[in-house]
């Protein structure tokens, strides 16, 4: 594993087939279980909801937002690691979210993705993912915000 300093705070990659994962808090990561999306896994469990704490002004928002099992198996492939301060500043938090498990080698994960272009995954750690490179914006309905393009 490695380590950056960033604004004073440690953070911490695991490398997993490739890809790196996210932990803010480095010493509490190791050892703990952290999905890998290039290795199999299974969905369960799909529930959709529209009772998240919003940013939305319009409540009609989530209307017939629904994610199916390949647009599910779609995002956790293509979504990266994110902080939780680009989650918090750059995703839009919108009521419409659609929750299931993940399972992977045994292991559980509560996975709760939203129309907002972002998702966190929770198992011993909270994990938070984004459409950072605006691969999905056909399946969200708000993606993420970019300062330096001035939106």
């Amino acid at each position: 594993m490695s380590t950056l300093m960033i604004a004073g705070m440690v953070w911490g990659y695991v490398s997993l087939a490739g890809e790196r994962v996210l932990a803010e808090d480095v010493e509490s990561s190791i050892g703990k279980l952290v999905f890998d999306p290039m290795q199999a896994f299974e969905v369960m469990d799909i529930e959709h909801f529209s009772d998240h704490p919003s940013s939305a002004i319009d409540s009609g928002i989530c209307v017939g937002w629904q994610l199916g099992m390949e647009e599910w198996i779609w995002i956790l492939k293509t979504m990266q690691p994110i902080t939780a301060t680009d989650w918090h500043y750059r995703y839009s938090h919108l009521p419409c979210i659609s929750r299931g498990v993940v399972v992977q080698a045994e292991a559980r994960f509560e996975v709760e993705i939203n129309a907002g272009a972002w998702l966190m995954i929770v198992s011993d750690t909270i994990l938070y993912y984004g459409d950072s490179d605006r691969q999905l914006t056909d399946v969200f309905v708000d993606e993420v915000w970019r300062p330096e393009e001035g939106e």
